[in-house]
């Protein structure tokens, strides 16, 4: 058994004080007629710190070492069997009461460091939520004739979804969306490394599979195999109103057209999460965007929210809501989908939720977008 070498000290310590006062107790019991229950009242000490450093079976070795000493005295000084069995049961009961002080001082020390661990991790949460918030985007400028909102929510202090959008160019806009694997620090951090891979892959004006395969050969060679990312990154050419993107392994945005008034769900762009294995293929797909179109992207949070009875949002109520709310400016969209959802499951998330709206407003200006919203 590995000892450290504080803890040999006190064992030795402990050894040592059982030895003495065994000693002390026979030798007075045998040399002179003194009341001996102050001398045997002493092993309560190395039975309490036997339990406080060594845990409940320190003590209870501890507790059974003092008795097996303590029988030889009792059966042979103690001249009738009353006074040999009071004699036992008495240092019974003090090591019994050794044992009960012992472990309580050993789960207070305990409660403490575990007091301390948490506030070490609290510490940790609140610090992971700061380079969260960094990474989301304070205000939006999006192309002339477009308008976008977006909305986050974290089921705990610090989450795994994240949302970006950046100009390219003067003429060209680039969108993404991802739910990472994980919570805490670990999970801010790789948030982190998925965007600004992405970006710096984007500035290069690659195609977004292309982007893809960037950031999939970072997160392998920075991450253990647990950690993966599903994403899609897109890139808006305003003037044609053609948005080209890929998925990976992420939920299909919807897309609301004007001249019909329906829902459509887009065309699945293959591939699988990212950070799994090398051998990925993201497909890029294309759609247009007529004046008054809107696009909505969404993590999973979003239709796996629950209400009191476990029934899920779901895809059907997401397309309702969108149909319902879809002649809205695309911040109130996204607010609107945000309040039916709380609605539904009576304010609890019990996953991240983004929601991130882009439309295509036919107006020839710039349109700020709202400052980033995290709950």
């Amino acid at each position: 058994m590995n000892i450290s070498r504080t803890k040999k000290n006190w064992l030795t310590l402990i050894v040592a004080m059982i030895i003495l006062v065994t000693l002390a107790h026979y030798y007075f019991a045998l040399g002179l007629q003194l009341r001996l229950e102050i001398i045997r009242t002493l092993y309560f000490i190395p039975v309490v710190l036997a339990a406080v450093i060594f845990g409940l079976s320190g003590g209870l070795l501890t507790s059974l070492t003092i008795t097996l000493l303590y029988l030889p005295y009792a059966l042979l000084v103690q001249e009738t069997l009353s006074l040999r069995v009071e004699q036992y049961l008495g240092v019974l009961e003090l090591n019994l009461l050794g044992l009960i002080v012992g472990r309580v001082i050993d789960q207070r020390n305990r409660a403490e460091v575990r007091m301390l661990e948490a506030s070490a991790l609290e510490r940790e949460l609140q610090v992971a939520r700061k380079v969260q918030q960094s990474l989301l985007p304070k205000r939006i400028e999006i192309a002339p004739g477009y308008d976008i909102g977006a909305f986050i929510a974290y089921a705990r202090t610090v989450g795994g979804d994240y949302y970006d959008v950046f100009p390219l160019g003067e003429d060209v806009m680039a969108l993404s969306i991802a739910d990472v694997s994980g919570k805490g620090m670990p999970a801010a951090l790789l948030v982190a490394l998925t965007k600004y891979t992405i970006r710096g892959s984007a500035v290069a004006r690659v195609m977004p599979e292309e982007v893809f395969r960037a950031v999939n050969d970072v997160i392998l060679s920075a991450t253990t195999p647990s950690m993966f990312v599903s994403a899609i990154y897109s890139i808006l050419f305003p003037l044609e109103g053609r948005l080209v993107y890929a998925n990976s392994g992420h939920e299909l945005p919807l897309l609301w057209k004007a001249a019909s008034g329906n829902v459509y769900r887009t065309p699945a762009a293959g591939g699988i999460v990212l950070g799994v294995t090398r051998d990925i293929s993201p497909i890029k797909q294309e759609l247009y965007l007529a004046p008054g179109d809107v696009l909505l992207m969404f993590t999973d949070g979003a239709i796996e929210a629950r209400n009191h009875a476990g029934e899920i949002y779901g895809n059907k109520r997401l397309y309702a809501s969108l149909a319902a709310n879809a002649h809205l400016p695309a911040q109130m969209i996204v607010e609107a989908i945000k309040d039916e959802l709380f609605s539904f499951s009576g304010g609890k998330l019990y996953d991240d939720m983004t929601l991130l709206a882009l439309k295509r407003s036919g107006e020839e200006s710039i349109t700020s977008g709202p400052e980033s919203s995290a709950r």
